[in-house]
């Protein structure tokens, strides 16, 4: 698995994580999450170029239901 570079990391989190960091296309997949205290992880995939790599995600707010 090739590096991501941290030009493709801000990319790709400017983008919303709408695009695989590595070929830019909007096809990925994601398995289910896990947790670990106030951070979980997702492993993602692109169904186009095959590349992976892991999504992070942390707790910025809440809303009233």
């Amino acid at each position: 698995m090739p590096e991501i570079t941290d030009a493709q990391r801000a990319a790709y989190i400017a983008d919303r994580g709408q695009h695989c960091p590595y070929c830019g296309d909007s096809r990925t997949e994601g398995d289910s999450m896990d947790f670990d205290g106030q951070t979980a992880y997702q492993d993602i995939t692109c169904t186009e170029c095959g590349e992976s790599w892991r999504d992070v995600y942390t707790l910025t707010s809440i809303e009233p239901r």
